[in-house]
C-alpha cells in the first residue's frame, strides 16, 4: 500500500512540474516561473515579471514554493540550490 502511494505521489509531482532550469544569479529568465525550487532555505530576494525587487525571508529548503519570477537577485539572497520551475 505504501509503495502504491509513493508511485501515485512520484507520478503527481512529474505533473506538476513540466520544466525546470538552474537558476543563475542576477540573469533575467525569458518568462516568469511557476515556482522556486530551493535547496537550502534562506532569503530570496526576486524580480517579479512587472519589474518589482522583492525579498521573501525564511524559504525554508527542499521543497518547491509558488513564487513567480523571472530573476533571483545576488543581493539579498541567502537561499541556495535554486530552480526555476515551469
Amino acid at each position: 500500500m505504501l509503495r502504491t502511494l509513493f508511485e501515485l505521489a512520484k507520478k503527481h509531482v512529474a505533473m506538476c512540474v513540466l520544466d525546470f532550469a538552474p537558476a543563475t544569479p542576477d540573469q533575467v529568465q525569458t518568462k516568469p516561473s511557476k515556482g522556486l525550487y530551493v535547496g537550502t532555505g534562506g532569503d530570496i530576494t526576486i524580480t517579479t515579471a512587472s519589474g518589482k525587487t522583492q525579498t521573501i525571508p525564511n524559504v525554508a529548503g527542499g521543497m518547491v514554493h509558488p513564487i513567480s519570477a523571472i530573476c533571483i537577485k545576488t543581493s539579498g539572497t541567502t537561499a541556495s540550490g535554486i530552480f526555476f520551475t515551469y
